[in-house]
């Protein structure tokens, strides 16, 4: 052999290993993430952004990794990489699961639940108030520039947490259970109106049943054509503030992940760079 091709088997043994886990931690992201894991974009066109970020990823760390003695334990910790891309991208799209949850709400109690359409990018169906509020928040998401923060600070996680460092500590369960209280609170923020107002509709069309019982017809009409119109006039109403929660929980959210990650590494020393831009 010569010392080129012994120098280039040399650096793919401890290169290739390297890419399988940073492939396997991007691969984890592009299954929850918000806007890479939309049914929208072609498997093509993922699978290469998911093997280009891997590759650049891969070039940018300092060292490359020392791949375990056996295959088991290699694969058990290509697992533990995928999870900790999995969990990045669930955190990031908490915000879009609350915001659609809101809408969801919204348009069951406005009785929009008959008009059910399925949302590519989370693959499911749901109301039409639902995928309005959902369609608005990724909207603005990506107007701020949520979606480069989202992949700065996804870089940047290799030096929070370098790869085979991850530990699933009660840490990590204690910050996904407030991040879940975060979760309720934009639903309720969000759903709170509609509710109410439809509940003030619901309110006045009982009592003009009541005061004339003779007009049953008439009530039914009312209470079909009331509820979806109040709801949607709300809807619009809330757009600006619907705006200016997706701005502020963008930026929160990095804080979060950052946080996150900060709780399940497992190294000592220096404290890491911050996520975000």
């Amino acid at each position: 052999m010569t010392p080129e091709m012994a120098i280039l088997v040399n650096w793919l043994t401890a290169a290739v290993p390297t890419f399988l886990m940073v492939f396997s931690r991007t691969m984890g992201l592009f299954l929850q993430a918000p806007v890479l894991s939309s049914r929208n974009v072609p498997n093509t066109i993922r699978m290469g952004m998911m093997i280009g970020i891997s590759i650049m990823i891969m070039y940018a760390l300092p060292t490359y990794i020392q791949p375990p003695p056996f295959l088991i334990l290699f694969v058990m910790m290509a697992l533990t990489e995928f999870m900790v891309g999995a969990l990045f991208g669930f955190a990031a799209n908490f915000m879009f699961l609350a915001i659609q949850s809101a809408g969801e709400l919204a348009g069951v109690q406005a009785g929009m639940s008959a008009a059910s359409v399925q949302n590519p990018f989370t693959r499911s169906n749901v109301n039409a108030f639902g995928t309005l509020y959902f369609n608005i928040g990724l909207l603005v998401f990506l107007i701020i520039g949520g979606h480069m923060w989202m992949l700065g600070g996804y870089v940047q996680s290799f030096k929070l947490v370098p790869i085979g460092t991850f530990h699933l500590t009660p840490a990590v369960a204690n910050h996904m259970i407030q991040m879940s209280s975060v979760f309720l609170s934009i639903t309720i923020q969000l759903a709170l109106p509609v509710l109410i107002v439809v509940f003030l509709a619901d309110l006045g069309v009982g009592y003009m049943s009541k005061v004339a019982q003779q007009a049953s017809s008439l009530t039914q009409d009312l209470i079909t054509i009331t509820k979806p119109v109040a709801g949607m006039i709300i809807l619009i109403m809330l757009i600006p503030n619907l705006m200016t929660v997706t701005y502020q929980h963008t930026e929160n959210m990095i804080k979060d992940l950052d946080r996150l990650l900060r709780a399940s590494n497992a190294t000592k020393g220096a404290p890491p760079p911050q996520l975000g831009p």
